[in-house]
């Protein structure tokens, strides 16, 4: 069967898609990617040194807080048209990280509206709710879409900081 449609724009909630467009404010960098990060992700600085020069790298993991999250962009290649589940960014690939803003998100677990959204720096592991077992607080809250008061796990929810 032959295609029928064709779209020019993601479809609204696609992950690291804004939710309101124009609202974020963005890193005052434009960070390369070290090959881990997706469309919203967290990032983190990553520590890299080349010949003396910083080559402001960002990673999914790191230590600290994430700077912000990865914003889906249009301006990268797809590596492997075969595998439609790997959305990583290739390494060296200007990511756009939004250090404040709405942005669509899968939830990774079961949760309530208003709850932070926290991270484990080591190995990216997102929670909510208070930080614990080694997670730190990312800033940002979860909730879910149109005014829910509660989302599974799996569910497109907004993570947004302002």
């Amino acid at each position: 069967m032959l295609q029928k449609n064709v779209n020019l724009m993601p479809v609204v909630g696609t992950v690291g898609q804004e939710v309101v467009v124009g609202q974020a404010i963005y890193a005052s960098f434009n960070p390369l990617t070290d090959g881990t990060l997706g469309a919203g992700d967290f990032a983190f600085r990553k520590a890299n040194v080349e010949d003396g020069v910083s080559l402001g790298l960002v990673s999914n993991v790191g230590t600290g807080a994430p700077i912000g999250i990865v914003e889906r962009t249009l301006t990268s290649s797809i590596e492997n048209v075969l595998n439609a589940t790997n959305e990583t960014y290739p390494e060296g690939t200007a990511v756009t990280v939004a250090i404040r803003g709405q942005f669509y998100a899968i939830a990774k677990s079961a949760g309530t509206s208003g709850q932070g959204v926290n991270i484990i720096p080591t190995d990216a592991t997102i929670t909510y709710g208070e930080p614990s077992g080694g997670a730190v607080a990312t800033g940002w809250t979860v909730s879910a879409v149109n005014g829910g008061a509660d989302f599974a796990q799996n569910d497109i929810v907004i993570y947004e900081k302002f």
